[in-house]
């Protein structure tokens, strides 16, 4: 079968697939001048794409040839998308699209790393992180009084679980790039893992200081199996990212704790995906705020794609843990305590720019107790099937705290919310309460009055 096509094919990229469009010709006939050979719909390419030469008349090849042709020609260039030219009418009912998907997501550093603040030397390192999902929450929405739009920003479902490898793709590329040999941080546990992570994948060592006895299971796991060499500090996250800012003083270790400005480059991305997503920056932003790098990366991304496409500005609400916040209180928080360990910190590093986010954008920084946390981590699981660990419920904790007082209206507006980490990155919260599964004998009779009792 031939496609006749109108004008030719001529391509840009647009949206990772090469596309031509015309009207089917009866099989075996030659082809026109201007036409494009293709095979049926269901089957494989013709032409020289499936070894033999372009149809009879032909002046354009197959498309899906012709896509890697250009492909590779313009390897090199700043164009990354092709579209077919289809020029003089409408696809009508006897008319096809013939596609291929050549292109595949290929990470933060390559979709956006012409908006982000990195040397030229800055060599990338990948896991394809970022490209995480907004997910419409109806049903919360709902449960919180409704009448407005609730999206969540699932960042779980980066590589290693949390949003920390947006700005570790980063800052790894930019050690990686002027030679550092290893890396360092301070953590609570999300950020020893994705850490570790990517310095194994560029090759590089790892080293991780955690406080005694405060990280959850699932992320030590994390750092330990990507190879980090992990140290326990007898102290707090506070004294732990004390002791490597100055070890990286005075010796050649790149620190890749949020203090990093390209950490906050990368970081910036989730913004521009929002938007990206939504055409606009939305109403209300409710996030975490631990070490307040993320807040701080979130405001910078929004001005600064605002500046550029006119996004409009999302008013910030941040949410600390009642045990752990320094920011809501007014001074350093010498022991700090929550089960939402993730946000488990006394003295964040940005914390001064967390407080200019929310002040610049109208809004404000709240904080939540654990039950409230908890019980919001168990809400979103059982209404929306979206499981994260405890600090990633503290965004959409103080929402609900802010909407039933009143002091925040969110009628007809759109809301998005951040769940910075996968529930399984703390699992023993839910596993060491909860109740032994029923055994029930392996008869029909035993399950039918078990479940319809």
């Amino acid at each position: 079968m031939s496609v006749r096509v109108g004008c030719g094919v001529m391509g840009e990229y647009c949206f990772g697939f090469c596309v031509a469009a015309g009207c089917a010709c009866e099989a075996g006939a030659a082809a026109n001048t201007g036409s494009v050979c293709v095979g049926m719909m269901a089957g494989a390419p013709t032409g020289p794409l499936a070894g033999a030469g372009a149809c009879s008349g032909a002046n354009v090849a197959c498309p899906v040839h012709e896509a890697s042709r250009k492909q590779i020609r313009k390897a090199g260039t700043s164009k990354r998308f092709i579209k077919a030219k289809y020029i003089g009418r409408k696809l009508s009912g006897d008319e096809i699209l013939c596609y291929t998907t050549y292109m595949t997501y290929q990470g933060l550093l390559h979709k956006y790393g012409y908006l982000l603040d990195l040397p030229y030397y800055s060599q990338t390192v990948s896991l394809l992180e970022g490209n995480t999902p907004l997910i419409k929450a109806d049903r919360l929405s709902h449960e919180l009084g409704g009448g407005f739009e609730l999206f969540i920003k699932y960042e779980g479902l980066n590589p290693t679980g949390s949003f920390k490898d947006r700005g570790m793709t980063a800052a790894v590329s930019e050690a990686l790039g002027r030679g550092a040999t290893t890396v360092i941080c301070a953590s609570t546990g999300n950020t020893a893992a994705s850490a570790a992570a990517y310095a194994a994948r560029a090759g590089m060592k790892s080293i991780v200081l955690i406080p005694q006895g405060k990280v959850a299971a699932g992320k030590l796991a994390g750092a330990i199996t990507y190879g980090a060499q992990v140290i326990q500090i007898d102290g707090s996250f506070d004294d732990a990212l004390t002791m490597v800012v100055e070890i990286t003083n005075k010796h050649p270790i790149c620190l890749v704790n949020s203090i990093n400005p390209y950490r906050i480059e990368g970081q910036k991305t989730s913004a521009f995906e929002i938007c990206d997503r939504l055409d606009s920056a939305p109403d209300w932003l409710c996030l975490p705020v631990g070490n307040a790098g993320n807040i701080t990366s979130y405001w910078a991304g929004f001005k600064q794609f605002d500046e550029m496409k006119a996004t409009g500005l999302p008013h910030i609400l941040g949410v600390q843990a009642a045990g752990a916040a320094p920011l809501v209180d007014g001074h350093p928080i010498e022991h700090p305590e929550t089960v939402a360990t993730a946000i488990r910190i006394g003295k964040p590093a940005r914390g001064e720019q967390a407080l200019q986010a929310a002040e610049e954008s109208n809004g404000r920084i709240v904080a939540a107790t654990d039950e409230q946390i908890l019980h919001m981590q168990k809400t979103l699981a059982a209404l929306e099937g979206i499981w994260v660990e405890p600090a990633s419920a503290a965004g959409l904790a103080g929402l609900a705290i802010e909407i039933e007082s009143g002091t925040l209206n969110v009628k007809r507006k759109r809301v998005v919310a951040i769940c910075t980490g996968h529930g399984l990155k703390d699992p023993e919260i839910i596993t060491k309460d909860m109740e032994r599964p029923l055994i029930v004998p392996p008869r029909l009779d035993a399950l039918e009055e078990v479940i319809l009792a």
